[in-house]
This record gives C-alpha cells, structure tokens and sequence, in this order.
C-alpha cells in the first residue's frame, strides 16, 4: 500500500507503483473483511479507517456493507485509483491524504482502525502503530495484515528485492509472535489472529485438489458429499494457530 515519507521506498516509489498497478483496482481480502466482521459484527454505521489504503477496495467492500469509512494514502495516485473505484458503484468513502505517522484525526474518533500491506514497509513502524491506536476509540478493534516470515514468499521477494525489482523498493515481513509482541508493545490487547495465502501457487493446487474434477475434465468425479467433508477439514485447519502461522499473510487483531 502506499507509504509516509518516512517509508523506508520513499514516496516516488509509491506514485510509480499505483500508476503501474492498475489491476489492482477494487482488490479487496475477504479474509481481513471475514476477520473484522467476526470481531465488531456488521459494519452498518461504524466509523473505519483503513490507513494506507492504496486502491480502497476494502474499504470500498465495508462501504458497500453500511460502514462509514475513510481510506488515507500519502500516495495521490492511490487515491485517485478509489475515486475511480468509487465512481458509478453507489458506495463512498472519504479519502485523504496524508502520513500515516501523523494522522490528522483527533483521538478517538474511530470504532475500527485497519491496515493491509502497511507496516512492512517501514524499519521502525511502532509510531505507526501508536498513531493508529491513538485514534481508536477506547474498546474499539485494531487490526495488522501483514506478510509472514516463515513462507516461500518471504525468499521470493527478498530474492527481487536482491535483484531491484521488487515494486515497493523494500519490505519486510514478522512472524506472528513478533506481531504480536510489537501490538502489545505500542498498547493494545491482542484479542485474535489469522493468516492465508498459497505461495507457490502449486500449494493452493494441492489444497484445492478435491475441487479438480468441477474445473476440469476428469475420469472421476468425487461424490459432493466427500468434497464437502474434505473442504471442512481445510477450512478447520487454516483457522489454526500453529497451521496458518506459516501462511503468506497474517493478520493480528487487537482492542484498545
């Protein structure tokens, strides 16, 4: 997402990257949007603020479910990807822009605070953090996604980044502990945690092969009833703690 000035990218890198990601338009992650629903409950006439929003499709998802939300970027050219977002779809959201590091927001203003793909991309992201908390109001939920150290990903990246290619110029990543550790150090309760992501592909293959024979041609055809008991056993096992720690993404939620 897009950065402060004080990302370790810079802001130049930002504005390249959104006005080179033009896929990204609208991309939401159900599984923040899953996280943060079973944590406040519907978002009807709740007050989000996604920081470093990039393109807004979470917040736009919120929107579009009764949430009150503004989506802040440094980045203009982000910003300018939700107002086409927004732009004939019936929903808004308020948009501003500025540092994450200096929210313009009195304190407590808002039931919900969120990020996705935020904190990685500064070497000391705690101010970050104290800033999101700080405009949260007291009782209300915070939530962190992230990249996790312990996958494929992590090698992928840092391998682009050796090589200068990686379209955010730097970024790390955290294991669960550590994100955890770091919420709990600027303030916060930590109240819940998930994680997904498939990476390599080859990974979401193997998870999804009971599902091969309704994508394509096959000699067999498994009964439903079986590929529904197989999908319950996977969905149990990516909502444990000690599975989806090693995920490609996690996300840590906490309350003020």
């Amino acid at each position: 997402m897009g950065q402060s000035t004080q990302s370790r990218s810079g802001q130049a890198v930002w504005e390249q990257a959104w006005r080179s990601h033009q896929a990204s338009i609208g991309e939401s992650h159900p599984e923040l949007l899953s996280a943060l629903e079973r944590a406040v409950g519907s978002p009807t006439g709740q007050r989000f603020l996604e920081v470093g929003a990039g393109s807004g499709g979470d917040s736009m998802a919120l929107a579009a479910r009764g949430g009150h939300c503004v989506s802040l970027d440094f980045s203009a050219e982000a910003l300018g990807l939700t107002r086409q977002l927004m732009s004939g779809s019936g929903h808004s959201v308020g948009l501003v822009r500025a540092d994450g590091g200096r929210l313009p927001f009195r304190d407590a203003t808002f039931s919900v605070v969120f990020s996705q793909g935020l904190l990685e991309h500064f070497s000391a992201p705690e101010p970050y953090l104290q800033e999101q908390f700080r405009v949260l109001r007291p009782g209300g939920i915070l939530l962190v996604d992230v990249p996790q150290r312990w996958s494929l990903y992590t090698v992928w990246k840092h391998y682009r980044m050796m090589r200068r290619v990686w379209f955010a110029g730097w970024e790390t990543e955290f294991s669960l502990s550590e994100l955890e550790h770091l919420m709990t150090g600027c303030g916060g309760r930590v109240i819940g945690s998930y994680g997904y992501g498939y990476f390599p592909s080859l990974l979401l293959g193997i998870r999804n092969v009971h599902t091969v024979d309704l994508r394509r041609k096959t000699p067999w055809r498994l009964r439903s009833s079986v590929r529904a008991a197989i999908e319950r056993w996977w969905a149990w096992l990516e909502r444990k703690r000690t599975y989806y720690r090693f995920m490609a993404n996690i996300g840590v939620l906490a309350t003020k």
